[in-house]
């Protein structure tokens, strides 16, 4: 039988395709890509081969080619030990080390609305999640400010937890903790302003299990001190709290 549907879609593509050709984010070459591959960068040939697809209207979506493979080269996995957050007494689990190509999907993701790219990363953090916690955890993704999270259309630690949470099996919370108080990002601050730019900014909205582990989950750590306030908020103890990440942009210590 004819999928009339999936032909349809080919030809769409192919159409926006030579209309719109796309090119990699990094090098502008343009995708796809005949270059050779390195062979670091084939675990993410979803970012130049169209397998990650933009939603446009409905069930219609579009090819979204991102990095070439020579350029994906740049992501840099790191080993599934914790990171402990200097300060503040939390350890954090990350697929990738900080690399400028990370960082430039991260923006595509938070600042572009390619929310495609979250089901592909949360797939890595899943990975990275599932030899380091216990058997009884609980997700809780790092809230946004209602009003930005109106402007910005959705909350990328939530696209990302509830990903983490159907392939692991795990439940997700996202009524324990709110964020009370809109901050300034904490991208505009230096370091050492951040933790009090935090100070009250969360307020626990949810019971919290007294027993097992809670992940709190976010794209990006630098300093710690985001995810620690919601950890002071939910009141948990922080031997009890894990945080997962796509990466640490300081890290501590292993």
């Amino acid at each position: 039988m004819i999928d009339v549907a999936a032909g349809l879609r080919r030809c769409l593509d192919d159409v926006v395709e030579a209309v719109f050709p796309t090119a990699c984010r990094r090098c502008r070459h343009a995708l796809p890509d005949d270059r050779a591959v390195p062979r670091m960068a084939r675990p993410y040939a979803a970012l130049w081969n169209g397998q990650l697809r933009r939603p446009v209207c409905g069930s219609w979506s579009l090819p979204a080619r991102l990095l070439c493979g020579v350029c994906a080269g740049g992501l840099v996995r790191r080993p599934r030990t914790a990171i402990r957050l200097d300060g503040t007494g939390l350890r954090c689990v990350t697929p990738f080390a900080p690399t400028p190509a990370l960082f430039d999907l991260i923006h595509a993701l938070k600042y572009e609305s390619q929310v495609q790219i979250a089901p592909w990363f949360a797939a890595f953090m899943a990975a990275a999640l599932r030899g380091a916690a216990g058997p009884d955890v609980l997700l809780v993704p790092v809230p946004l400010h209602a009003r930005r999270e109106r402007a910005r259309g959705f909350n990328q630690s939530q696209l990302l937890a509830a990903v983490m949470a159907r392939r692991l099996g795990l439940p997700l919370a996202t009524d324990r903790v709110e964020r009370a108080r809109d901050t300034p990002p904490q991208a505009q601050l230096p370091h050492a302003a951040r933790h009090g730019n935090l100070a009250g900014a969360f307020r626990r909205t949810g019971r919290v299990p007294e027993r097992g582990q809670v992940v709190i989950i976010d794209d990006v750590v630098t300093t710690g001190a985001t995810v620690a306030a919601v950890a002071a908020a939910l009141d948990v103890d922080p031997g009890r709290v894990l945080v997962a990440a796509l990466c640490c942009a300081h890290p501590g210590s292993e």
